[in-house]
């Protein structure tokens, strides 16, 4: 007799991992998109992130100043919206390391790094637009639209693939 489990494309681990994945993320995403965390949370981060780009493109003598989701420096500026912030990619390095066969520490360890690997990156994401948007806007539109989205997903992919291989590691030893 022929056991079920023998018939299945994916180990019972991977199965584990995409039904727990797939459950947070879609809570995850109910809570994200509700109208309290969007006015309230979301904007709130969003201000935050404004403040600290705004921060750093001082340190690089931009004289930018944050006014809600704005940046602007002289007669130039950016507005950080929804999908320009980088928590979609947070939540989900997130939510994978949360779904890994890990113990909760390197669990916790791992959305942790990855969280502060992501804004940092998301940050420079941002940084570089604003320096295309003001001396080379013709690659603008090119830069924000089809090579940081690429970026940002292989980038955020290949650190939660490194965590998630050292994670193993060290669970399986």
């Amino acid at each position: 007799m022929v056991r079920q489990s023998e018939h299945s494309m994916l180990p019972p681990l991977s199965k584990r991992f995409l039904l727990s994945f797939g459950t947070l993320a879609g809570l995850t995403y109910v809570l994200i998109t509700s109208p309290y965390f969007m006015k309230t949370i979301f904007s709130a981060y969003l201000g935050t992130v404004s403040q600290a780009t705004a921060f750093v493109l001082n340190l690089l003598g931009q004289h930018a100043a944050a006014t809600g989701h704005l940046i602007q420096s002289g007669d130039f500026q950016i507005e950080i919206k929804y999908g320009c912030d980088g928590l979609d990619g947070i939540l989900l390095f997130a939510l994978a390391s949360l779904s890994f066969p890990a113990p909760l520490l390197q669990k916790l360890s791992g959305m942790l790094g990855g969280a502060i690997s992501l804004l940092l990156l998301n940050g420079i994401r941002i940084i570089s637009l604003f320096f295309l948007g003001k001396y080379w806007p013709s690659m603008f539109h090119f830069a924000h639209v089809d090579l940081w989205p690429i970026l940002y997903v292989l980038i955020s992919l290949a650190l939660w693939l490194g965590w998630a291989q050292w994670a193993w590691k060290r669970h399986d030893t």
